[in-house]
């Protein structure tokens, strides 16, 4: 819609223009929003903006398949912090 809203206002240059630099604002958006940070640091677990003492951690328990599908959807904690 921008496009065409661009390209009756301008021409097309313009609407070259106006689109890629849309374009390109949207893309980083989307990059630095699936681009979340997880690593454990002195004692930290950080995941995206959450960062928890690992005294606070049980032992991870690897989930695939079936299994993984289940916890991040039906059996997923309301209040669990999901990246």
């Amino acid at each position: 819609m921008l496009w065409v809203a661009v390209a009756a206002a301008t021409g097309t240059t313009a609407t070259v223009a106006v689109t890629s630099v849309a374009t390109a604002v949207v893309v980083v958006v989307l990059l630095r929003y699936g681009a979340a940070r997880v690593a454990v640091d002195t004692g930290t677990l950080v995941a995206g903006r959450a960062s928890i003492p690992l005294e606070h951690l049980a032992e991870p328990e690897p989930l695939t398949g079936e299994a993984a599908r289940l916890a991040r959807g039906r059996e997923c904690d309301p209040r669990a912090y999901l990246l």
